[in-house]
């Protein structure tokens, strides 16, 4: 044995075998327990085959309507070739006998979503084990691995699925006293009624290219580190290396150009660079991945680790078409972007962060010579982008002989956190910020 590597492989997996037996020998005696059950377990939560085969006939039988009787129950196992599997007419009369040692199916069904649990964690660790072993790339793996204990942990939020208007009374209370919580500003007073950052939530941002939407969120950004002291991660590759981008943040935080141009006003100094440079030291962290780790997995494990080591609420994630994006064979578009989308939402609620992903449209409508500003339909596999979305921004320059900008907000899935409407922003040629 070294370093505990093999410390209790020869164990058996976690499982409750009485609990199992007991469940569905409750079921059989009371079939409306089934809806108790179902909230906690599924067929492939039973840690015998034959006794996720069974829940499952007895379900199919409760959800349509029939009497589970012994000869409904045999029937419906032999029509899914499952009769035997299960443990014959033999084992189904000996389930009948078995006497619950206690009435509350909803604690044994627990147990055994427990034992599941338990054991996907177990695979989930020996898949990280070896492909530790075999050489894989670390990255990917430790990427891999988070994602799946990220399911498990998710997954295994089963305490409290049910409640009662009397649950919620604290809660409510709570808010009517103080109201719903809004969230935070965005800085600009123009936006207030329509766009809200909320941590957990998920912004999409799209415009068309040149428009000024990456400036617009790192506005966002700024505004938010100066009034709140929010701790972001950013993924940016369109502004690598990370010393331009951090330039080009400095210039929206001291509010002077970076760059020397005589058409400017005036420059900011070493001084007051290098010195909001140490201010913004604990505010904002650069993701420079290899680009083989720049999946959506790969980004999140490392957005988890911020999350770990320097408290981040917010991550932006700007160009989409930047990332590493690996479809599966048996996938269309559609289901991945599907897929991914709901991990990067899954990952906003769970660490409460808010994120942003900024998305180029890939089709723009001409109007009066012109563009008409894109919607979340507008980007490739739209209507994954507006489904997904709690909110969704475009940044329009009607005029780019001209500094206003509009900020349409597209969609809103809370109320509290903003409504349909435009509002406008003038852009600041020399900062890049907004106004």
């Amino acid at each position: 044995m070294e370093h505990g590597m093999d410390q209790g492989v020869h164990k058996l997996p976690p499982q409750a075998i009485e609990c199992e037996e007991e469940v569905l020998s409750a079921l059989l005696l009371d079939p409306e327990v089934y809806h108790t059950t179902a909230r906690y377990v599924s067929k492939d939560d039973f840690y015998r085959e034959a006794h996720g085969r069974i829940f499952d006939a007895i379900g199919g039988l409760v959800e349509s309507g029939q009497d589970v009787s012994m000869a409904l129950l045999v029937q419906a196992l032999r029509e899914t070739d499952d009769l035997e599997a299960s443990g014959g007419v033999a084992y189904l009369a000996h389930l009948i006998d078995v006497i619950p040692r206690s009435c509350k199916p909803e604690a044994q069904s627990r147990k055994i979503r427990e034992m599941s649990l338990r054991r996907r964690m177990i695979a989930a660790c020996s898949r990280g084990a070896t492909g530790a072993l075999d050489g894989r790339d670390t990255g990917e793996t430790i990427a891999s691995l988070e994602t799946e204990l990220a399911e498990c942990r998710s997954a295994g939020i089963v305490d409290k699925e049910v409640y009662s208007p009397s649950d919620l009374e604290p809660q409510l209370r709570e808010n009517y006293e103080k109201g719903q919580d809004r969230g935070f500003s965005t800085g600009f007073a123009q936006l207030d009624k329509l766009y809200r950052i909320r941590p957990g939530e998920l912004s999409i941002v799209t415009g068309i290219p040149g428009s000024g939407k990456s400036s617009f969120v790192d506005s966002v950004a700024c505004n938010l580190v100066q009034n709140h002291s929010w701790p972001f991660a950013i993924f940016s590759p369109e502004n690598w290396p990370p010393e331009r981008h951090l330039s080009m943040l400095l210039e929206k935080m001291v509010r002077r150009p970076w760059t020397r141009d005589e058409a400017t006003t005036r420059r900011m100094t070493w001084d007051e660079a290098k010195g909001m440079s140490q201010v913004l030291e604990g505010f904002f962290r650069f993701l420079v991945p290899d680009e083989e780790k720049t999946t959506v997995d790969s980004l999140l494990a490392m957005a988890r680790t911020e999350v770990q080591r320097h408290k981040i609420q917010g991550f932006i994630l700007d160009p989409w078409n930047e990332l590493e994006h690996k479809v599966a064979r048996n996938q269309t578009g559609a289901d991945y972007l599907s897929e991914v989308l709901s991990k990067i939402r899954r990952f906003a609620k769970m660490n409460a962060v808010h994120v942003w992903i900024v998305a180029h449209p890939h089709m723009l409508q001409k109007e009066n010579g012109g563009y008409k500003p894109p919607g979340l339909y507008n980007i490739s596999g739209g209507a994954q982008w507006y489904n997904k979305a709690d909110m969704g921004i475009c940044v329009h320059r009607p005029d780019y002989g001209r500094d206003e900008t509009d900020i349409h907000v597209l969609k809103v899935k809370f109320r509290v956190a903003g409504s349909l409407g435009k509002g406008t922003l003038r852009f600041c040629q020399d900062t890049g910020g907004y106004l």
